[in-house]
């Protein structure tokens, strides 16, 4: 080979060369642009989804919201005696003496219940605003239990000090627009309705939203037994505070899918596809208060309540749309799939999917000497982009899964029959065709899986990044003309 000769060799080198290298950072480029449509995408899921909360608050508005039952509270008035001094001045002198005059002052001892049953029956159903649909329920609650004999010795309370006759009985009831039904409750024999809201300050501050009523306690009974029935409506979930110094709380529903949540597990239940039973089993030592409450004190129930809400929405990186009270427990009536939530897991894997099938094409451009433009590039990946926005949109209406498999069929047949105009080979076709498909499905199974998705992923990422390895081998990247002839 002569000078001239070789001169020529060299410089067709140095032109593949610089010619690969920027494809290759052509296809950096539109790689970021694909990321930026990437980003679009998941930003219009993520409208999708706040209007998807909106509609459905504005059923729980209308409705009646997430329910919590707290109580009852037995509140107690006592008279509290205090010596006061005071100067007086003498009749017909200048002189003062001191008197001392004895003040009687109201104050209030507040009783949570030595046992507390609830039996409840919830009936849930589906409302729609548009496309979008919020569990709602009908709920039919028992609620019993008793008080035990009044004893504030502990205080050095005397019983002549006590004033049965005043006291009062509150309950909680997280969105009273849910209430359908006058509620009566029943204290030993005598029959009273409560009436909205809370009669006194001191427990307002420990129960926000609730009824009460008077009580007028026989001082000679031992104990103060209670019943009252409530028909509640409520949304998503309903949540039960253990008052009582045992507390049991059994609950049975046609609903199929439910979430336990709260500080308690149930100690049985049973799920079906007819719905599920559900018992819990709470006693005193298992909570962070106290049976019995000294005036201000009990504000303790709401505040313990406050704290621990900020501690969990600080943990989770998210609110709820109800205060999380302590120690509250319950059931929430979940709709099985969200498929914003899906959907913004896919698109988490576009960037993937759009990096294998360029590489793809990419190893076809070098091995079948294909040149392909890039703006074919451009249009393959803005074709798999936009697979994520037909998938969101079919999926409000069809469902995730169906919706997956029509977007990824037809973006699949887009991309391989534009192929065809590319490649021109039914070899390579075919290639495309069973590569992409893997692609999807793989994708598909990782969106099903919560605890092996992260493991699965980076075996297959390795196993790619093997497959590229070891197809790319023999590559000579600095005289890829030559490579390709061999």
């Amino acid at each position: 080979m002569d000078t001239k000769d070789k001169n020529i060799l060299d410089h067709n080198t140095i032109k593949t060369t610089w010619t690969i290298g920027s494809k290759l950072l052509i296809i950096g480029f539109l790689l970021i642009v694909m990321t930026i449509g990437l980003a679009m995408i998941g930003g219009l899921i993520e409208d999708r989804g706040d209007t998807k909360t909106e509609a459905i608050d504005e059923i729980h508005n209308t409705w009646g919201k997430t329910q919590v039952l707290q109580g009852p509270i037995l509140t107690v008035p006592y008279i509290e005696y205090n010596w006061s001094y005071k100067d007086k001045k003498i009749k017909n002198s200048d002189k003062t003496e001191t008197v001392k005059e004895l003040q009687k002052t109201l104050r209030f001892v507040h009783l949570l219940p030595d046992t507390l049953n609830i039996q409840g029956d919830i009936k849930p159903s589906i409302r729609y605003r548009g496309i979008y649909e919020a569990v709602v329920y009908n709920s039919s609650l028992n609620i019993s239990g008793k008080f035990s004999k009044i004893d504030l010795k502990e205080w050095q309370i005397l019983d002549k000090d006590i004033r049965y006759d005043l006291a009062t009985m509150s309950y909680g009831i997280s969105d009273l627009r849910g209430v359908e039904d006058r509620i009566k409750i029943t204290i030993n024999d005598t029959e009273k309705y409560f009436e909205p809201g809370i009669k006194l300050s001191q427990v307002s501050k420990a129960i926000p939203s609730g009824v009460s009523t008077s009580a007028s306690l026989d001082k000679t009974k031992d104990s103060y037994e209670f019943n009252l029935d409530i028909k509640l409506r409520g949304s998503s979930s309903i949540q039960f505070l253990p008052y009582g110094k045992s507390t049991t709380v059994h609950l049975s529903s046609n609903w199929d899918n439910p979430s336990f949540i709260g500080d308690f597990l149930p100690a049985t239940r049973d799920i079906d596809n007819d719905g599920f039973t559900a018992t819990w089993k709470v006693v005193d030592i298992n909570r962070p208060y106290p049976q019995k409450f000294l005036g201000e004190d009990i504000q303790r129930l709401y505040q313990g309540a406050e704290q621990q809400t900020k501690q969990y929405r600080h943990d989770s990186q998210k609110s709820n749309s109800h205060s999380r009270y302590v120690s509250a427990f319950g059931v929430d009536l979940q709709i099985p799939v969200d498929i914003y939530q899906k959907n913004y897991r896919a698109v988490e894997y576009g960037l993937l999917i759009i990096i294998l099938t360029f590489i793809t094409f990419f190893f076809v451009e070098v091995f079948r000497k294909r040149p392909i433009h890039p703006l074919q590039y451009l249009l393959v990946g803005s074709s798999l982009v936009l697979f994520f926005g037909l998938l969101i949109s079919l999926s409000e209406h069809i469902g995730f899964d169906m919706a997956y498999l029509v977007a990824s069929v037809a973006t699949i047949l887009s991309v391989v029959l534009y192929s065809i105009s590319v490649f021109r080979q039914r070899k390579a076709i075919l290639s495309l065709f069973g590569i992409l498909s893997l692609f999807y499905i793989f994708v598909y199974q990782l969106l099903q899986m919560q605890d092996y998705a992260l493991i699965l992923g980076m075996i297959m990422l390795f196993v790619v990044l093997a497959v590229v390895m070891y197809i790319s081998r023999n590559i000579d990247w600095y005289n890829i003309t030559n490579t390709t002839k061999k």
